[in-house]
């Protein structure tokens, strides 16, 4: 999950940052809301969210 957020989400390329998109989609979507909110590590669901901002203000339609 680190990995697709710090590397992924500023990539160059559209297309990696499309797919890291879609990766955090459907990971998030796999968890539900109730694991993700009920985890201690408040780091992770911090990074989260800033990676899903970043990601919802790129200029691809793709990504966003």
């Amino acid at each position: 999950m680190t990995l697709v957020s710090t590397v992924g989400a500023r990539h160059k390329n559209t297309v990696a940052r499309t797919v890291a998109a879609r990766i955090l989609a459907e990971t998030t979507e796999a968890l539900g809301v109730k694991r993700l909110f009920a985890r201690k590590e408040r780091s992770v669901l911090q990074a989260l969210i800033r990676c899903g901002a970043e990601l919802l203000l790129d200029g691809s339609l793709d990504t966003r």
